[in-house]
């Protein structure tokens, strides 16, 4: 995709990191969920493996996380439900697509 396409021009270094498989993976993924994990693994300095890195991303959330921006308002309308929610289910909320988790 476009949008997939111009994070990898800003980001030359993650581009070249990656084999085929993973600039595969990315093209075929939801964009902006591409976007991110170039963006993410970009901003990290110590990735030994960006392909695996980004493969498992998308394996693990294959639809954008977001900063959780919903999720918090949500929980700031409503804190008793936070409350009653341990860190596990917190978690897997902000790695839930935020349309669904708010």
């Amino acid at each position: 995709s476009a949008q997939v396409d111009v994070a990898l021009a800003h980001c030359p270094h993650v581009q070249s990191a990656l084999d085929e498989l993973a600039l595969k993976r990315l093209r075929s993924a939801d964009p902006e969920r591409a976007v991110e994990i170039i963006e993410e693994v970009a901003s990290k300095g110590d990735v030994q493996n960006m392909s695996a890195f980004v493969c498992k991303a998308l394996n693990s959330f294959p639809h954008v996380r977001g900063k959780a921006d919903g999720l918090e308002q949500a929980f700031a309308a409503y804190p008793s439900v936070r409350e009653l929610l341990d860190d596990g289910a917190v978690a897997k909320l902000q790695g839930c697509d935020p349309a669904r988790a708010a």
